[in-house]
């Protein structure tokens, strides 16, 4: 092992700004089970594939207006 190391030409990460961050949601049961139907047919993973609309959703700004109750 080097004693001191030339950092002088590295490289940055590409993907840091893509880091994922662990949260806890609730999620109603039968929208949970949509979201591992149709990763399944995708064929990725839950957590994956409800990034991937979440993801979808913020960079095309779209919003819902809640539900009247």
């Amino acid at each position: 092992m080097k004693t001191e190391y030339d950092f002088s030409r590295a490289i940055g990460n590409p993907y840091a700004k893509r880091l994922h961050r662990q949260i806890t949601l609730k999620i109603d049961a039968d929208t949970l089970a949509y979201f591992q139907q149709q990763a399944e047919i995708a064929g990725l993973p839950c957590q994956d594939y409800i990034n991937w609309h979440l993801a979808d959703c913020a960079e095309r700004r779209q919003t819902l207006a809640p539900a009247a109750k």
